[in-house]
């Protein structure tokens, strides 16, 4: 486990904390606001105005710019997600390089490049708006397949993609680490609640997305 942004801050304006590597967050630019948490065990979360630009920023840390496998898994409750809203996003669209993770159209997305192009698909899955939902994104670096898992709460698993992808080599961009807007282009806010959000620096079965998805811990 890379990084974990609980969301349990009282003050999202000076620091969201990273409780497994000290990569926190500064949202003092534009603050979420500190709400009550998505799902048992989160003693908070983040609501996120998309008219207000709220977003968090953690920095270009060494250790985020992942280069192999990967997942990467948050609660939202998303208001609206008709463009790109953001969820996470260390990526550059322009050198084609990075990762990032996001709702659009009521899908979510996930994003791997190469410094070559990109692979974003999406699951299939539309999401209902005020609902709660857990996204995950594996990226399998060995095989070159992408899959993503939404699961509603209270519901079960809605949704699981598999997508084989020509990006076997995840290179990553010297840019930031964003949530809830776009690192290379400011802007494609999130308009929602996000909680839980962790970074894993390989793919996590569906054994331990299952766990998550019913709050289970999984701690390497």
């Amino acid at each position: 486990l890379l990084a974990w942004w609980k969301m349990d801050d009282d003050s999202p304006s000076s620091d969201m904390v990273d409780s497994i590597s000290g990569y926190d967050g500064d949202c003092s630019t534009a603050a979420p606001a500190a709400v009550e948490g998505l799902v048992n065990g989160s003693a908070g979360a983040f609501h996120f105005e998309e008219g207000d630009t709220d977003r968090c920023d953690v920095g270009n840390e060494d250790g985020l710019n992942v280069n192999g496998s990967f997942t990467i898994t948050s609660w939202v409750e998303p208001e609206s997600a008709t463009g790109a809203d953001i969820i996470t996003h260390k990526h550059n669209w322009s050198n084609k390089t990075g990762y990032t993770t996001w709702l659009q159209s009521s899908k979510f997305y996930c994003r791997v490049c190469d410094d070559v192009g990109c692979t974003g698909p999406n699951d299939t899955y539309v999401m209902t708006m005020g609902h709660t939902y857990h996204t995950a994104c594996t990226f399998d670096r060995d095989n070159g397949v992408i899959k993503m898992y939404v699961y509603e709460e209270g519901v079960g698993g809605v949704g699981t993609t598999s997508y084989d992808t020509i990006r076997e080599n995840l290179v990553n961009y010297d840019t930031d680490m964003m949530i809830g807007m776009s690192a290379d282009v400011p802007g494609n806010y999130f308009d929602g609640t996000i909680d839980e959000v962790r970074i894993y620096n390989r793919k996590l079965s569906d054994e331990e997305i299952w766990a998550l998805q019913s709050q289970g811990a999984v701690a390497d």
